[in-house]
């Protein structure tokens, strides 16, 4: 596993050479857990940096845990809590300098982790939103929407039809419809 620290300090110094104000991090922490390559957070006028263990597996590409590192860096800049304008124009900086993609999102192909090591749970769909007057199925991935919570205010764009919010895939209702 490759060393947190040591890959953080080599991200602040490469912000030091081209002069990104960035603020001083309290902690950088592994998480196991998450669903997200990196995140800062700033409690009390602290920062703190947590970054994916898979990111940190020497099987997967190094170049994917400096750009989540200096990504989660550039939200210590003043005002660059946000992916807004300063934040971009760093990130821009970067890209122009030192040749790393700084986005708000990225994909396990951006970041070169390959799917067989990603502690990352691979995208579940959670929300099923069923049309039941043509028989369409909205997959919903992550989040709750006022559609998933109250699918009966709601008609399918398509056909006018009255939504239901399913609990399960697809496939289970038609093998349920066979029995």
């Amino acid at each position: 596993m490759r060393d947190l620290m040591e890959y953080a300090k080599f991200c602040m110094e490469m912000l030091d050479e081209i002069h990104v104000p960035y603020g001083k991090v309290e902690t950088f922490t592994v998480n196991t857990r998450a669903r997200r390559w990196g995140q800062c957070k700033l409690e009390y006028g602290k920062y703190y940096i947590s970054i994916n263990a898979t990111l940190l597996d020497e099987r997967n590409s190094e170049d994917g845990l400096i750009n989540t590192l200096l990504h989660e860096l550039l939200h210590t800049c003043p005002g660059c809590m946000n992916h807004g304008p300063k934040w971009k124009f760093y990130g821009e900086q970067v890209r122009r300098i030192y040749g790393y993609n700084i986005k708000r999102t990225s994909t396990e192909e951006d970041k070169e982790v390959t799917t067989g090591n990603l502690n990352i749970k691979e995208s579940e769909y959670k929300y099923y939103i069923y049309c039941e007057k043509c028989g369409e199925l909205i997959e919903r991935k992550k989040r709750k929407c006022s559609t998933t919570e109250a699918p009966w205010r709601y008609q399918h764009i398509g056909c006018g039809g009255k939504l239901f919010c399913l609990d399960f895939p697809i496939a289970d209702l038609k093998v349920a419809a066979e029995y």
